[in-house]
């Protein structure tokens, strides 16, 4: 029987990650899902409880005029710092030796911050500073010119004071926004959440209604599949936008009368070919595949998976015997 997916709440903005848990509860409450909420109902109070703390703070949030465009500017600056990570990666693997020395002590530098676009406002706030700091120091500047970041830094700069100066009005206000506090009411009802569902997949083996589980699980994992994908997030990056993605041409299957699933080689451009990254399959997407049995061209999905959302596919050939 097929399983829950995995939903990638560590990716989701605030009001994304309210919003997914309220559409799950609302399929765990509806009279179609009966059997399925009989076996987790130890489990529904802790679960009620969290989501209607994170309720509260979700719509605190939305209060604020300033609430969409702080986390715009947040956005802009986490982008900055994805693309600073990806100009050291390629720096990394350079064939100049030079330059991944370079890369190798930015990479050091950068990375001992930990990962700055995980952190809440504040902390990340100060560690983006703390970063502009040292790539502009002495020790760091020439490597950093060397690999082609100052302009990196430059906009990262920008972004940052763009993101400080709508931060200061939001202190102004009265409503702020509960950052610190909203981390915890989403770490909690991700706790209770995670439980029923591993209920949820244990009860489905052992039920006496089993098509009723298998509605239930399908019906949920194809809103798993839409939040993954289309919900605003802070830093995943979309597969099927703006012609980023390459996958390697598949070479032609012999036909063995056995699905085929060949492992495809997947590359992700932002921005620039010297940027450009291979992806690995189980960490950073998953591939499904279509007609791949018989002879004849069979089509190959790659779904992006834990920095990555989004889906892109192609097409490889089974060659009959």
């Amino acid at each position: 029987m097929e399983k829950i997916s995995t939903i990638y709440f560590s990716y989701f903005r605030a009001i994304s990650h309210y919003e997914y848990l309220k559409e799950f509860a609302t399929l765990l409450n509806a009279p179609a899902s009966a059997d399925v909420k009989t076996a987790v109902t130890a489990l529904l109070p802790e679960f009620n409880t969290a989501l209607a703390a994170e309720e509260a703070l979700v719509n605190k949030m939305r209060k604020s005029d300033l609430t969409e465009p702080i986390a715009a500017a947040d956005d802009r600056v986490d982008r900055c710092l994805a693309g600073i990570n990806e100009v050291i990666a390629s720096a990394r693997h350079h064939f100049t030796p030079a330059i991944v020395a370079a890369g190798e002590s930015l990479y050091n530098r950068v990375h001992s911050f930990g990962e700055i676009r995980h952190k809440d406002y504040e902390a990340g706030s100060a560690a983006v500073n703390l970063l502009i700091s040292d790539l502009n120091s002495a020790e760091y500047a020439s490597k950093a010119a060397l690999v082609g970041l100052t302009p990196w830094i430059a906009e990262l700069t920008a972004a940052e004071g763009a993101f400080e100066a709508l931060m200061r009005q939001r202190y102004a206000e009265t409503a702020q926004k509960p950052q610190g506090t909203v981390a915890d009411a989403r770490r909690r009802s991700e706790a209770a959440y995670r439980l029923i569902v591993a209920r949820i997949d244990a009860a489905a083996v052992m039920s006496d209604t089993p098509a009723v589980f298998e509605t239930f699980i399908a019906n949920l994992n194809a809103i798993i599949e839409y939040f993954n994908e289309h919900a605003p997030q802070a830093t995943r990056r979309n597969l099927a936008a703006g012609n980023r993605t390459v996958i390697a041409p598949v070479a032609a299957q012999r036909y063995t009368g056995a699905p085929i699933t060949p492992t495809p080689e997947v590359y992700y451009r932002d921005g620039d070919a010297a940027a450009t990254v291979r992806l690995a399959l189980g960490h950073d997407f998953e591939v499904t595949y279509k007609n791949n049995t018989a002879p004849g061209m069979a089509q190959l999905t790659v779904h992006g998976k834990g920095a990555y959302q989004g889906k892109v596919l192609t097409t490889f050939a089974i060659a009959a015997e």
